[in-house]
């Protein structure tokens, strides 16, 4: 097990560092198979957190890639009507996009499509890192949105769950995103024995899936 804790950069070094190890099979998420596939046609990978794999082109019959389709990119919809239900009066929503999911642009195109079907404007903050989420965050309050939700759990977001809901809290938005658990940081070490989760006091309202 591997851990690039959140920096993109670090990833291919770390499917070779797998690959030369010999397993018997790979598992990753979306962004990570992407990059395996790129290194062997060999190796069965297994396909995690998937949006649309066949769309995608990470899956075809006769490849080395199975895996599940979560059809998160078909939740906004739902998103942004349940926020529509509980908060009447919403016209302004964020939706903060992980650009280093492959499935983020379909999750873009729902999300736009949905807002516009609701009545609802969306500002759409993208983000690939922590530094990006921080700028997001400053940006919001000057945004004046009503509402917040994440675009799927997607690595950079679930690295980063404790800050988003950190300053949900503080700017007291209405909060959707898609982990009921505890944030949790990837722990430092490669065997990942020991993965040490935070308790975020909830005072925004939020609903996880």
């Amino acid at each position: 097990m591997r851990y690039a804790n959140a920096d993109p950069g670090r990833v291919p070094a770390l499917v070779d560092e797998v690959i030369a190890l010999r397993p018997d099979v790979l598992v990753g998420f979306e962004s990570v198979v992407r990059i395996m596939k790129t290194k062997t046609s060999t190796i069965p990978i297994v396909l995690t957190n998937s949006s649309d794999p066949v769309g995608l082109g990470l899956a075809r019959p006769g490849g080395n890639v199975t895996g599940v389709s979560m059809l998160w990119e078909l939740m906004p919809p739902k998103v942004l009507e349940l926020l529509k239900e509980i908060l009447p009066r919403l016209s302004r929503v964020g939706v903060i996009i992980d650009t280093t999911s492959p499935g983020s642009k379909l999750v873009e195109q729902n999300a736009r499509k949905a807002a516009a079907a609701l009545g609802l404007s969306i500002v759409l903050y993208p983000a690939a890192s922590r530094a990006d989420l921080v700028q997001a965050m400053a940006r919001m309050e000057k945004d004046r949105i009503g509402a917040l939700t994440t675009g799927g759990p997607a690595p950079t977001l679930l690295s980063h769950l404790d800050l988003v809901i950190a300053e949900a809290t503080r700017m007291r938005l209405a909060l959707v995103f898609w982990d009921r658990g505890k944030p949790c940081r990837p722990p430092s070490s490669r065997s990942g024995r020991a993965c040490r989760r935070r308790t975020a006091t909830r005072r925004a309202s939020w609903t996880g899936f």
